[in-house]
């Protein structure tokens, strides 16, 4: 029987998911107009940190309290991990349209099921082996389009789209470490602010400053903290809370489709006949691993962003 509590935690997983997908776009609109993807990095996972830590310093303060033999795992957890996601999927989204970006991201799932059938001994079964063919012949259609090839799409867009899609794997294998001691917030929070940190190295305050140059790109740096960050996890993890991980993962999967949607209809790309064909292959990919046996895949979408 479907009651309100369930209700009520799917609407939340369908706004997550929907803000997610639109920040792709929102992403490219601002990085046509020259805003660099290395700031919005440092800027996202900085502001991300100090609003998600100050919040959680006033209503819930035991949850900053990080175990000192813990302090390496976050830093990992946060420049392999966040720092890492955050970059590959950001320049990616910088360099080619917007639903292959994230469709090749969404690829994270089938890689935590490799890890977990080459390096935990789980032989896949069946499902297993469907969804990767799924997956593989997805990803090939989504990358060479109509052409069904490689021309057009830029090398280094489409290897950091890539790497986006091992990095969330990487995030979402390692940080159920962190996750099996800690709260999501205070692994967030705190994996936010490691990842954050270094990139002051890289872009002086100065610099930063010099993008920060009109009402407008403050407004889109406060929604990226805000609006692509902590409030859809928020609503995520909420729904986690009243419906099932398959459940929360199968909704999950219109993030790729408000990426394209939002993207033809703002930005006006598109997409090919194979190439949406691609794009839900990769998604049924990831619905019949959700819904198979193998848990460290089920629970590849809850962690990963």
């Amino acid at each position: 029987m479907i009651t309100n509590q369930h209700l009520k935690g799917a609407f939340m997983v369908v706004l997550a998911a929907g803000l997610w997908g639109f920040s792709g776009t929102v992403a490219k609109y601002f990085f046509n107009k020259q805003v660099d993807p290395l700031i919005l990095v440092q800027i996202r996972l900085n502001l991300s940190a100090w609003l998600l830590l100050a919040w959680l310093s006033i209503k819930q303060r035991q949850l900053l309290k990080i175990e000192r033999q813990d302090y390496g795992k976050i830093i990992i957890l946060g420049i392999l991990g966040m720092a890492g996601v955050q970059f590959t999927y950001l320049y990616t989204v910088s360099r080619v349209n917007v639903a292959l970006a994230v469709f090749l991201q969404y690829l994270s799932p089938v890689l935590v099921s490799l890890y977990a059938w080459v390096w935990q001994k789980q032989l896949p079964d069946f499902r297993g082996l469907l969804a990767l063919i799924l997956a593989i012949t997805g990803s090939a259609l989504m990358i060479m389009g109509p052409e069904l090839s490689l021309e057009g799409i830029p090398l280094d867009g489409l290897l950091t789209g890539l790497a986006s899609a091992v990095t969330a794997a990487f995030y979402t294998v390692y940080g159920k470490q962190v996750l099996q001691k800690y709260t999501p917030w205070t692994t967030l929070g705190w994996a936010l602010l490691a990842g954050g940190l270094p990139w002051w190295l890289i872009n002086s305050p100065r610099r930063l400053l010099a993008q920060v140059n009109s009402v407008e790109t403050v407004a889109f740096f406060i929604y990226i903290a805000l609006f692509a960050t902590i409030i859809p996890f928020g609503l995520y993890f909420a729904g986690l809370k009243r419906i099932s991980a398959t459940e929360t993962v199968i909704i999950s999967m219109l993030e790729p489709v408000v990426a394209a949607l939002t993207a033809f209809w703002f930005l006006g790309e598109r997409l090919s006949l194979s190439q949406i064909g691609g794009g839900l292959a990769i998604m049924l990919a990831v619905a019949i691993l959700s819904s198979g046996s193998i848990s460290i895949a089920q629970e590849s979408r809850v962690e990963e962003r």
